[in-house]
């Protein structure tokens, strides 16, 4: 097999939750061939703290989000580049998200869209992509409410997920301890308010990430602030969503601060991971393959401080995991059986890394 692309999101500046050291998006190489070592570390363009990146499905083109905030800079912006046969980028556009600390990119399923979700402002927005693979204005849309933390006097819109039917949008808001539900209407580029408004989950929870299971009608939600995941039960032809309850990604006999960031289910459907930033660890779990309910399986060390967002390989035999304060990104092999995380051995300096994108295969 010839060797795989990977870009790497990461912090550029020092902000009041990171030192960023990085130069901008970074581009790297796989070779699976050599059990997945990492090479070609290179600056593929200079952006000021590209958190997030997102690919799109034809790999023609790659989304970055600018995360800005404060006095200077109270807005962020989303970037669209091209990715050139030697994958390097070349910037298409630029257009402010309208919000500040702008933190999670998503395509739709008909890769005519493209939303940002803004930690700050609880606003969400919607642009189309154009034949050329930059973007226009769709639709902005703002989540309000708040929650019984310190941290959720205010919504903050932390990741925004279509559905595998991609009718509905679902807004994490971390700020609300709330799953936004919106119907994407494609004509119009716009989203709107669906008759089921939100699944509530439990007080604190703090709603980060979530992920679909492939087959089963179920999403996982991972909460930062109480270190659980959810399971989202869905029917999507009546367009109704319930939470099926909770499961801590701790230790039960930990009692340090932590704070959950990214989830992944595994592409057969079998397992499930998770990450504890504070324990630094990733969390495992089994999949019942008639229910989809979750049983903790065990913890791994990601061997660095704060793992941000991880990727599964194409695969599904490797994860990478980014170790945001560590400056590190470290590998690890998927016992096909089980589940199980095992130690590679390998890592790889890498700036302040947050969001590790595979090149479609």
């Amino acid at each position: 097999m010839t060797q795989q692309s990977l870009f790497v999101g990461t912090y550029t500046r020092k902000e009041g939750h990171v030192d960023g050291q990085a130069s901008g998006v970074y581009h790297m190489t796989r070779s699976p061939q050599e059990g997945g070592k990492i090479g070609h570390l290179e600056t593929a363009f200079e952006v000021v703290n590209p958190s997030f990146v997102k690919v799109s499905e034809d790999g023609k083109n790659l989304y970055a989000v600018s995360e800005l905030a404060g006095e200077a800079t109270p807005t962020g912006s989303l970037r669209a580049f091209a990715i050139g046969a030697d994958h390097t980028l070349t910037p298409l556009n630029e257009l402010s998200t309208l919000a500040g600390a702008p933190c999670h990119i998503e395509l739709d399923h008909t890769q005519q869209f493209v939303a940002v979700a803004n930690y700050l402002d609880g606003i969400v927005n919607l642009y189309r992509r154009m034949e050329d693979g930059s973007i226009a204005p769709a639709d902005t849309i703002r989540v309000e409410g708040s929650g019984p933390t310190p941290r959720q006097k205010s919504s903050h819109a932390h990741s925004v997920r279509f559905t595998p039917d991609n009718q509905f949008a679902l807004v994490m808001d971390l700020g609300s301890d709330k799953i936004w539900i919106f119907k994407l209407d494609q004509e119009q580029g716009q989203l709107l308010t669906h008759t089921q408004p939100v699944v509530e989950l439990q007080g604190g929870a703090g709603p980060r990430h979530l992920d679909f299971h492939p087959t089963l009608p179920i999403a996982y939600v991972i909460n930062e602030l109480d270190n659980t995941i959810n399971v989202i039960r869905m029917d999507l032809e009546a367009g109704t969503f319930k939470d099926a309850g909770a499961i801590s990604t701790l230790p039960a006999d930990f009692d340090g601060q932590s704070g959950c960031a990214d989830i992944h289910v595994h592409p057969s459907g079998k397992f499930l991971y998770g990450s504890n930033r504070g324990h630094n660890s990733l969390a495992m779990f089994s999949i019942d393959e008639e229910t989809g309910a979750l049983t903790l399986m065990g913890h791994i060390s990601t061997e660095g401080d704060h793992p941000r967002n991880f990727a599964i390989s194409p695969e599904g035999d490797q994860i990478y995991v980014a170790n945001q304060n560590a400056s590190n990104i470290v590998l690890y092999d998927i016992d096909p059986a089980s589940g199980m995380l095992s130690y590679t051995g390998d890592q790889w300096p890498v700036p302040t890394p947050v969001c590790i994108e595979f090149m479609p295969m």
